[in-house]
């Protein structure tokens, strides 16, 4: 036997799926501007905290990737190398390119490559 659905409990399903969505990205983007203004005015702590909600939160990889590496720098600036090298290397990993041409997870990393 089939089952009919109404054509328009699939639209307002969608439409409530690309309200969450453009919600989740819309938070991510509030949570990542919070977190540049902590690290702006070097609350560090603050900024890493922040920078962790984006990724716990979840959003688009270039955004992902800018948030990794900025919690590395983050991370970098409260002398925690390691956790440093960490994140820029899951940044890099997800091949995002800068807008202007710059790897600057590349030149963070080469600080600590041996």
């Amino acid at each position: 036997m089939t089952t009919l659905v109404n054509p328009s409990y699939i639209r307002e399903s969608i439409m409530k799926n690309k309200k969450t969505a453009l919600s989740r990205s819309h938070q991510a983007i509030i949570l990542m501007q919070q977190a540049k203004s902590f690290f702006e005015s070097r609350q560090y702590n603050q900024a890493l905290n922040y920078y962790t909600q984006v990724i716990d939160l979840g959003t688009t990889l270039n955004n992902l990737a800018y948030t990794l590496y900025m919690r590395g720098c983050a991370y970098e600036a409260v002398g925690n190398i390691e956790e440093a090298c960490l994140d820029w290397n899951e940044a890099q990993e997800l091949n995002q390119l800068h807008s202007l041409g710059v790897d600057c997870i590349q030149q963070a990393l080469a600080k600590y490559q041996a």
